[in-house]
């Protein structure tokens, strides 16, 4: 066994017994840091929203009650793309 498989095993085997207090310290860092935690959310979700396909999005401000002009400025998308997307 190389050192870095029992380096490996070690911390694997440190963080099961540690495993309370590792969840209550990163509980704590939470709520010292709730702008941090808060920024990584918006950034995730901005990043899962802007990677969903153009007919999941199109489909959500349809149902918002948007024209098929404004949810073209809202996607960058042109009309065109989304009235067949409306369509079909």
């Amino acid at each position: 066994m190389t050192a870095k498989e029992m380096e490996a095993m070690y911390r694997k085997e440190w963080r099961k017994k540690n495993k309370d207090h590792i969840k209550a310290y990163n509980k704590q860092w939470r709520e010292k840091n709730k702008d941090k935690v808060r920024k990584y959310r918006e950034k995730y979700y901005r990043k899962k929203a802007e990677s969903l396909p153009i007919g999941v999005k199109v489909e959500f401000y349809s149902k918002k009650g948007l024209s098929v002009s404004e949810i073209a400025n809202k996607i960058n998308v042109p009309e065109s793309s989304i009235a067949k997307i409306l369509q079909g």
